[in-house]
């Protein structure tokens, strides 16, 4: 979910805070804001009702000459983060917690580099850290392409007869050919052959600061085991390409690869800004 989401779900307030917003009402060389961004089901502490949001506080520097209801990512940011733990009794949370915990890998090659078409059931390792879980039976697996699988679980809870079914994709989603579909399947296993959205626990390691130093919001790089752009949704065409680990380039310059190569990788990926 989108930080537009999680504010549409969550009432966050804080009277510290608001008395705040109060006090700098009037001033308007300065936004102050409370955001919750993200929100962890995962944690092995975590009761079968209860969540971890992720809150952000932050104040924002607002040019005189700019528009203040359109902040822009290049004016600097400064806050903090913080971890609130919740209850919950809604049905929506209950099930995509359920659906989070549970975790789909394949044997051999990753799930990327694997060949949807021919996978079977055999070929999967499902575990979860969810202590309310007794038993998971994987009821089908069906092949929508050669990149990506749906598969359809049945998740037996402690005390509970009757399944819960859950459904969770493999692979990657339908952007994900940059190249003739023959010439991706022949090289399925190719590493890092990989074209798809990152999500934000591939991003636990960026700081989005450095953005503000190149007057740039997408950035490309190595980052765990994935190289991708990083941006938001306003970008449609970059402002900088990155290639290899420490070379920014401004968009429609001609550039000498230090090899012989194509590029067999891309990613995408919308950045919600906490704003």
């Amino acid at each position: 979910m989108d930080t537009k989401q999680l504010n549409e779900i969550f009432a966050i307030k804080n009277s510290i805070f608001e008395n705040l917003q109060k006090e700098n009402s009037h001033n308007e060389k300065i936004k102050l804001k409370m955001t919750a961004f993200d929100v962890d089901f995962n944690d092995e502490t975590l009761a079968r009702n209860e969540g971890i949001l992720k809150i952000r506080l932050g104040v924002i520097n607002v040019d005189s000459k700019q528009n203040k209801k359109e902040l822009t990512n290049s004016v600097p940011e400064a806050g903090i983060t913080f971890n609130v733990k919740f209850k919950f009794d809604n049905e929506f949370l209950t099930y995509l917690k359920l659906k989070e915990t549970i975790k789909i890998s394949t044997i051999f090659q990753n799930e990327i580099n694997t060949d949807h078409t021919n996978l079977k059931k055999d070929n999967l390792i499902i575990k979860s850290n969810n202590r309310s879980i007794k038993k998971i039976e994987v009821m089908n697996l069906k092949s929508i392409n050669f990149r990506q699988s749906e598969v359809s679980l049945n998740v037996y809870l402690e005390n509970q007869t009757q399944p819960i079914i859950i459904k969770k994709y493999l692979g990657t989603n339908k952007d994900s050919l940059l190249f003739e579909k023959e010439f991706t399947k022949r090289n399925i296993k190719a590493p890092n052959f990989v074209t798809d959205r990152i999500t934000t626990t591939n991003l636990a390691s960026i700081k989005k600061d450095f953005f503000i130093a190149y007057n740039s919001s997408i950035f490309s790089g190595g980052y765990g085991i994935s190289r991708g752009f990083y941006g938001n949704d306003n970008i449609k065409t970059p402002s900088f390409l990155h290639f290899g680990e420490d070379y920014l380039a401004p968009d429609y310059q001609a550039i000498v690869m230090p090899y012989d190569g194509q590029m067999i990788a891309a990613y995408e990926l919308p950045a919600k800004n906490a704003w």
